[in-house]
């Protein structure tokens, strides 16, 4: 059994380490260009939101417009929009 509980304390320690790496690269990403997909922040709450094209970070709520566009493209089937984040929101 202890072999067990070694093995759970050092996923938990790189875990840790993931989490942190993640967290820089998400901080360090310039989030230059954004699509529009499904974000859950709780357990049963889903909205359609900005996310970064490179990272994944959640950049915040997607427009009325780009919320219908990316409904219409997930009813046709059709390809993602990226979208620039320089470009008036």
């Amino acid at each position: 059994m202890d072999k067990v509980r070694q093995r759970i304390d050092d996923i938990y320690k790189e875990k840790e380490g993931l989490q942190k790496e993640f967290e820089e690269l998400q901080n360090n990403c310039p989030h230059d260009l954004y699509k529009i997909g499904l974000f859950s922040w709780h357990v049963g709450n889903i909205s359609t939101s900005r996310l970064c094209i490179h990272c994944d970070k959640y950049l915040g709520h997607a427009s009325d417009i780009e919320d219908a566009k990316f409904t219409e493209e997930q009813v046709n089937g059709m390809g993602k929009t990226v979208y620039s984040s320089t470009k008036e929101k």
